[in-house]
């Protein structure tokens, strides 16, 4: 068509304009030996085009290895793997794959492999979450520790919504080495490695931390600093270690014997092979689950709901079992006879199926709680 006349056509061929051409009269024309002759002499003219395509790089050996190294240690990365099990892993890919070129000339040992997470894929995934921290609102979530060097180190973790997965996604922006550890300290630092991402402060619409004082302080904790900076900001403890504090309270409203005599039971047959292997004489007799008494743990309070669930499940064997060995027991508090005691008396077993029940849904609540992650709760039994 005519870039001017709608009712004309052009032969880009032969640079022929057409006035009310119609089909008959283009095919005649495309028929015609000066068309014919045009077209063969176009074909064989190279294209200008064709001079500036990108070249075809080709990829060497050595482009090959690094891709291959690059893989294997984000593999071991993504599972968690060590770093010395890069020594033995190259060594066995070699023998595994020995007419494989690549795998062959692969010399990734465990220093170049702590180097290339570290300096390489870690610094990748911190420029990219900051990247998406300089662009959306996002929440905030940090938690301070001291390692085995005593330098403490703050953990500075984002929340986002991933636009690509339409997920909220939690990321480690970084870890920063802090020498003071107060409110002001951490606030600091905080704000010095926002600034050297480039991340407004202004985008941070949450705050998530433990509720210890330097935390969650009035006056000079860290979430009073952002608050004089960002009035508005979202700010939320830990659920866990809130809960704890609430099951702490309503603990001391039950009996003190009950941890002694749960602490009592699990250490008596933790002492011999012996008495483990009586018990189980009697959970055959009386039919019992074949299950070992689980031992309580004092750091790990949730353990507590598994002891006692475990504690009732077998209470006839051990009632049986603990009322044999009071005969020829002594007197003792933690003995045979002190617990059997304890498990005679009135009420015993009725506060166990209350707390059997209770511990399901306290447990329920802090494994769901919204910010995982953080230290283990102090023990609600004081």
């Amino acid at each position: 068509m005519h870039p001017t006349d709608k009712n004309s056509a052009v032969c880009k061929v032969c640079d022929t304009k057409f006035k009310n051409s119609n089909k008959t009269a283009l095919l005649a024309h495309k028929d015609s030996k000066k068309h014919q002759k045009n077209s063969l002499a176009k074909r064989s003219i190279t294209q200008i085009q064709s001079f500036f395509k990108p070249k075809q790089e080709t990829v060497t050996l050595n482009d090959k290895i690094a891709k291959a190294e690059v893989l294997l240690a984000g593999f071991m990365a993504e599972h968690q793997m060590p770093y010395k099990q890069a020594d033995h892993l190259t060594e066995t890919l070699k023998v595994m794959f020995p007419e494989c070129e690549v795998a062959q000339h692969m010399t990734m040992k465990r220093t170049k492999a702590s180097y290339i997470i570290q300096e390489g894929i870690a610094h990748e995934e911190r420029n990219e979450v900051a990247q998406i921290c300089r662009k959306q609102k996002f929440s905030i979530l940090i938690d301070e520790c001291t390692d085995v060097s005593v330098s403490q180190v703050l953990a500075v973790v984002v929340r986002y919504f991933d636009v690509k997965t339409e997920e909220v996604v939690d990321a480690l922006l970084d870890t920063v080495e802090v020498d003071d550890g107060s409110g002001e300290g951490l606030y600091k630092a905080v704000r010095t490695l926002l600034e050297e991402r480039g991340i407004p402060l202004t985008n941070i619409i949450g705050f998530g931390s433990d509720n210890c004082a330097t935390m969650m302080g009035h006056n000079s904790g860290f979430q009073a600093l952002l608050k004089k900076d960002l009035p508005s900001v979202f700010v939320l403890g830990c659920v866990c270690h809130s809960f704890a504090l609430c099951s702490n309270y309503a603990s001391k409203c039950l009996p003190s014997f009950l941890e002694s005599f749960m602490k009592n039971v699990t250490s008596y047959f933790s002492r011999s092979s012996k008495r483990q292997n009586d018990f189980n004489l009697i959970q055959n007799a009386v039919k019992a689950a074949d299950h070992q008494i689980l031992k309580l743990s004092q750091t790990r309070w949730l353990s507590r709901g598994k002891v006692i669930e475990r504690l009732l499940e077998q209470w006839d064997a051990l009632k049986l079992y603990f009322q044999s060995e009071a005969i020829t027991d002594t007197d003792k508090v933690d003995g045979a006879s002190g617990i059997y005691k304890v498990m005679t008396s009135e009420g015993t077993k009725h506060m166990l199926l209350f707390l059997n029940n209770i511990l399901k849904k306290v447990c329920m609540l802090t494994w769901f709680t919204p910010l995982v992650g953080f230290p283990t709760p102090q023990s609600p039994w004081g």
